[in-house]
């Protein structure tokens, strides 16, 4: 069970970079600028999830997030 909860976490990000917002089979840049990118978002989710999984482990319940739009 556990080697599935690995395998979970690398589904979902490969469906952020499919069809989750980044869109990688659209971009239209050449081989190297493509690797490049990938290497950005490997290290800006990498980033993400573990100063998430920080902050789950401090229990801490709120923390800075971007503001609500008025309307």
């Amino acid at each position: 069970m556990e080697v599935y909860r690995c395998r979970w976490g690398i589904e979902q990000f490969f469906k952020d970079c499919k069809t989750g917002g980044y869109n990688l089979e659209d971009a239209k840049v050449n081989e190297t600028r493509f690797l490049a990118l990938v290497l950005l978002l490997v290290i800006a989710y990498s980033l993400g999830t573990m100063h998430g999984q920080q902050i789950q482990k401090l229990s801490i319940e709120t923390y800075a997030r971007r503001i609500k739009q008025h309307r």
